[in-house]
This record gives structure tokens, C-alpha cells and sequence, in this order.
């Protein structure tokens, strides 16, 4: 590569420079066409630390000389230049032969060695190729056990081949997503299902599968993992993935051949179906526990052997039992053999053998905390999916208010027709003796309006008590309150006594016609008179006598009357005849006493003293 004039200078520096470790300086020309340039050469070596340092060559134009002389003729110039050239070139060409021969020298020393050295290494490899021989022979045997050996491996590879085929199909027909890992949970193999749950590829094989971004929720797969290499038993649960499904994800320890444990193994089984399925049916069974437990009415489910398997709060409420206490056990077990009746037992086994419902079966049972009680039944089957046996559905109805309400209705249908036709005579009899005593229309309608006033108020009060009865007090109370023009006009004093409704009827109308005539002839006809009335009770059980006495005080002189109204017909015959007992009025100067005396047995009751 280099120039012209310049190899033979350049090589000769580069050898010296290389030996002697120093910077070597020549002076070399360059023909450039007919001229030559003169260049100074310098070869360094740079500072380095291998054998075979790297040279620097720096190539800088010399300046040309001027001879002082007189020039020469242009002939002899030129022929003088071109003799020192080639005198430049040939001495540097005996300098670089010098070099060249001192380097044959050298490389002959270094020849010499080598052959040496070959001869040496020459007769090693005769001892050595020796050795081989016998090698050779110890190979061949070894061979020939070599090729037995491999016709069983490579049966064996078969046999693994197809084994690992078989599995590879097995695990991809599953699509169970399988993973392994090695005891630090390392990646040793996946199944191609995994991609749904990983974004595996082939060299994550032997990477950490905690470093491994996942597309489900699983918080606890590590310490899982770790659960399941300490314990040796499998931990599953279920886990969601981003895309919305349901993976049942179970780990198991990894087994070998001998029993080691080398792993785990991580499985995910698609159970999106199966869940929405089971959610479904959870939803239905709330729905209808709900539904169950809304319902006022006792419910009951029972299996093919006819025993309890669910009890509703109703049923529990009404039987008193626990929650879990009716469960399991036969219906004909219930309460106290109420239920073991053999008509329902033929009614329930038609509910399943033939689908016939029950509908308004009446069962009478005994209950201790609520006595005899009627319950009306009604049951259906419920067929089940799945192959299980169908169940019973019984709802119960607790008739007792029912019918007593029946029972009780009709009473007061009964009764109410007695009390009109009763009602209907006394009011017949009222306007009969009114217009019969009256001595004109107005005193007769005056008085007629008056007593059917004081027995529209007797209804009243029997209708307050639902025609049970009336209190004594109230009776007294109610039927001189309008007339009492003062606050101290009645002194009224008696125990508490019940009496009957036609009783209470004929005491009610008895008492106004007293309070009557008190106001319009009595001692309730000025400001200064007043009037007691006070009963007592005398005897005891079925002897026991009421004793009431009517006191007039204050009033008017009273004057025995010429002839006897409706009035006191009413308070002497009536009542009498009504009470059982005796009735006496006596015309007092001071004022009119009335005095009844009537039976009064004590199975009416008697209250406080007022």
C-alpha cells in the first residue's frame, strides 16, 4: 500500500523500531512523476501491556535543500540525482536484507526448537497411538454394548413418544388449563388451554410464575402453592377471570415415580356453566324459602318416606317446636298421633303415587298450648330434576277461629232474631199500655218517645258489651244521668253485679220509669230533693239475693195515686216477673221508696264496692 520510494525505508523502519522498542526516524523521497518529494518516516511503538504493541507511523514533508553551489548543466543534474537514489535505494536495500537475513537467523533458531519439540511430541503420539489401539479395541466392545443399549433406549423413546402424545392429547381434549412447577414454582410445562388465564409462551419455561402477569383474581395461588408442598393434600377454590368466567383452581403436589416430590401441579376447570347453574338454583331455592317463610299459613315439605324436610316459622310458631326440631321426622310422628290418621296416610301416598292433590282435608288435633284445634290441609307434589325423588308440599290452615266464628255467628243470628221479636213485643206492648193510660196524643207521644228512648239506650249498653250483659252500675248510671239536674241529685252505692240481657232490659226500663215519675211528680221535680239508690247482696252461691232500694228525698208531699199507670205496672209486674222476685213500692210522705228484691246466683259475677 505504501508509495513508491517509500517500502523498502518503511519496512526496514517498522522491524527496527518493533525490536528495539523505540521510535525510529528516516528520511525517505516520494516520486511524484519526474520530480521526487522528499518525507520523514517516524515509526512509534505506543505504550501497551500486550506482547505485540500496535506502531505508530507519522509521515511529515521534508524541506528541500538548497545547494549554494552554481547550478550545474541540466544533463549532469539530473544524471547525479538518479545515481543518489538508486545509491538511497540500494543501501536501503542491503540495510533491509541485513534485517531480512538476521531474521532468517533467528527464525532457523526458532525452526530448530520446534523440530525438537515435534520430535518429542512425535514420540508421545507413537506411546499415544499405542494407547488408541487399545482403546480401540476396548471402544468397540463398548460399542457393541453401546448398540444394545440404544435399541432399548430408542424403544423406550417410542414407548415415552406415544405416552407423551397420549398426554398431550389428553390434556388438550380436557381443556383443563394444567400447569407445572418445580418446588421454587418455576414453569416446567403448560398446557395450550392455559392461554385464556396466562400469556405464556415458550421461553417463559423455568421462569418464576410469580413474574408472570394473570388475566384472573386469585390473591392467594402462592401461598396455596406453598400449603400444598407442605402439607401434601390439594387446596382448591374458586377463582373469577377478567373475561367473566369461573375457574375452579386446584393445586396439587407434584408425585414422581419413586414418590418424590418435585412440585405442584395447577390446574383451572371451566365451571362458568355449572356455577350460573347452581347461582340459578340458589336464586330459585332463596326465592322460594322467602316465599315460605312470607306465607301466614304452616307449611310443610316431606320426602318420599313422608318425613319432614322443611318446616316453615308458621308451622313452628303454631306446632311451639324449635327450628331444627321437626326435620327428618315422620308427619304421623307430629304432635301427640294427630297426624297418624289413615285416610291422609291414603290421601298422601295417591299425592305421589298418582299426582292427586289434596284439597280442604279437616284434621282435629290437640295442641297443649292452644287445646283443640281444626286444621285444614291441602298438598301437591313437587317433582324434582336431576333424578331425585319428588317431594310433598303440605299448607295448613288453621280453621278453629273459623269455626267458632261460624259457630258464634250463628248464635248471634239466633239471637238477634229472639231479641227482635222481643224488642218487637215490648215496644208493642210500651205503645199499648202508653196509649192506654195517656190522657191525650201529645202526653201519649211525649211518653211513647220517652220509653223508647230509655230502651234504645238499654241496647246501647248491652251493644258496648256485645249483648254479653251489662254492669249493674253502668246500668243505674246510664239510665238517670240525663235527668240529673245537679251533681248531688243521685247517691248511687252498690258492689259490682252482672246481669243477664234480658236482665239488664227489664232493670234499664224500670229504673227510667222511677226517674220519670221522680221528674215530673218526685223529688227531682224542685231543687232541694235527691235520690239513693243502693243495693246490697245477701246470701251466698246459689241462694245469694239482690236487694236494691229507690229512696226519694226532699220532693213534693207524695200522694198515693188513684189508679196504677203503665209506669208502675212496668216496675211491679214486668220487672218482677222478669227478676224472678218481688218488687214493692211504698208512697213515703217524704218521698216514693222501691224496693226489689230478686235472686241472684253467683255464677254472675260481683265486682268492687263503688
Amino acid at each position: 500500500m505504501a508509495r513508491g520510494g517509500l517500502v523498502a525505508k518503511l519496512r526496514a523502519a517498522i522491524r527496527e523500531a518493533s525490536k528495539k522498542k523505540a521510535s525510529v526516524t528516516v528520511d525517505a523521497r516520494i516520486r511524484e512523476g519526474k520530480t521526487d518529494r522528499p518525507v520523514t518516516m517516524t515509526v512509534m511503538p505506543l505504550p501497551a501491556s500486550e506482547k505485540d504493541a500496535p506502531l505508530l507511523v507519522t509521515f511529515v514533508p521534508a524541506a528541500l535543500r538548497h545547494d549554494p553551489e552554481p547550478a550545474a548543466p541540466s544533463g549532469d543534474h539530473d544524471a547525479s540525482a538518479g545515481e543518489q537514489a538508486l545509491e538511497a535505494e540500494l543501501k536501503a536495500a542491503r540495510a533491509e536484507l541485513q534485517n531480512t537475513i538476521e531474521h532468517q537467523e533467528t527464525t532457523n533458531e526458532e525452526l530448530k526448537a520446534a523440530n525438537e519439540e515435534l520430535t518429542s511430541i512425535n514420540e508421545e503420539l507413537q506411546s499415544v497411538n499405542e494407547e488408541l489401539e487399545t482403546s480401540k479395541e476396548e471402544l468397540q466392545s463398548f460399542n457393541e454394548e453401546l448398540n444394545t443399549v440404544n435399541g432399548q433406549l430408542q424403544h423406550k423413546i417410542g414407548e415415552l413418544e406415544s405416552a407423551t402424545n397420549d398426554l398431550n392429547n389428553l390434556l388438550a381434549g380436557s381443556e383443563i388449563a394444567t400447569l407445572f412447577l418445580d418446588e421454587d414454582f418455576c414453569i416446567r410445562w403448560f398446557t395450550p388451554a392455559t392461554k385464556d388465564l396466562f400469556s405464556f409462551v415458550a421461553t417463559d419455561i423455568g421462569r418464576p410464575i410469580a413474574h408472570l402477569a394473570r388475566k384472573f383474581t386469585d390473591e392467594s395461588l402462592l401461598e396455596d402453592m406453598e400449603t400444598a408442598l407442605k402439607k401434601l393434600s390439594p387446596v382448591e377454590v374458586e377463582v373469577p377471570s377478567d373475561a367473566g368466567r369461573w375457574y375452579l383452581r386446584r393445586v396439587l403436589p407434584y408425585r414422581t415415580r419413586d414418590n418424590r416430590i418435585a412440585g405442584v401441579v395447577v390446574t383451572f376447570s371451566d365451571i362458568t356453566d355449572l356455577k350460573r347453574a347452581l347461582d340459578a338454583t340458589n336464586d330459585a331455592r332463596v326465592f322460594a324459602e322467602t316465599i315460605v317463610r312470607t306465607v301466614q299459613h304452616p307449611l310443610l315439605v316431606l320426602d318420599k318416606q313422608l318425613r319432614v324436610q322443611t318446616a316453615n316459622r308458621a308451622f313452628r310458631e303454631l306446632f311451639a317446636v324449635f327450628e331444627e326440631e321437626p326435620k327428618g321426622r315422620l308427619i304421623f310422628d307430629l304432635g301427640t298421633g294427630e297426624w297418624n290418621n289413615p285416610p291422609l296416610r291414603s290421601l298422601l301416598d295417591e299425592v305421589l303415587s298418582a299426582d292427586e292433590d289434596i284439597v280442604d282435608f279437616e284434621v282435629e288435633q290437640d295442641l297443649h298450648h292452644l287445646g283443640r284445634q281444626s286444621m285444614m290441609l291441602n298438598a301437591c307434589r313437587l317433582p324434582q330434576e336431576g333424578g331425585l325423588d319428588d317431594l310433598i308440599l303440605i299448607a295448613i290452615e288453621d280453621v278453629t277461629a273459623r269455626k267458632r266464628f261460624d259457630e258464634h255467628r250463628e248464635v248471634l243470628v239466633n239471637e238477634l232474631n229472639h231479641r227482635i221479636k222481643n224488642v218487637m213485643a215490648t215496644v208493642q206492648a210500651i205503645a199499648s199500655q202508653t196509649l192506654r193510660s195517656a190522657t191525650s196524643v201529645e202526653n201519649a207521644r211525649a211518653d211513647f218517645g220517652a220509653r223508647l228512648v230509655a230502651l234504645g239506650n238499654s241496647h246501647d249498653l248491652l251493644t258496648r258489651e256485645n249483648w254479653a250483659g251489662a254492669d249493674l252500675r253502668d246500668i243505674v248510671t246510664d239510665t238517670v244521668k240525663p235527668l240529673a239536674a245537679r251533681s248531688d241529685c243521685f247517691r248511687i252505692d252498690g258492689p259490682r253485679l252482672w246481669l243477664t240481657p234480658s236482665n239488664a232490659l227489664s232493670m234499664a226500663m224500670a229504673l227510667h220509669e222511677l226517674a220519670t215519675n221522680a221528674a215530673k211528680y218526685g223529688a227531682l221535680s224542685n231543687e232541694s230533693g235527691s235520690i239513693e239508690i243502693i243495693w246490697r247482696l245477701a246470701g251466698n252461691a246459689s241462694k245469694r239475693r239482690l236487694i236494691l232500694t229507690w229512696t226519694e228525698s226532699g220532693g213534693p208531699p207524695v200522694v198515693s195515686p188513684s189508679r196504677t199507670g203503665f209506669g208502675s205496672r212496668l216496675v211491679q209486674q214486668v220487672l218482677a216477673a222478669e227478676l224472678g222476685g218481688k218488687v214493692e213500692v211504698a208512697y213515703e210522705a217524704s218521698g216514693i221508696v222501691c224496693k226489689i228484691d230478686a235472686p241472684m246466683p253467683d255464677n254472675q259475677t260481683e265486682g268492687g264496692t263503688g
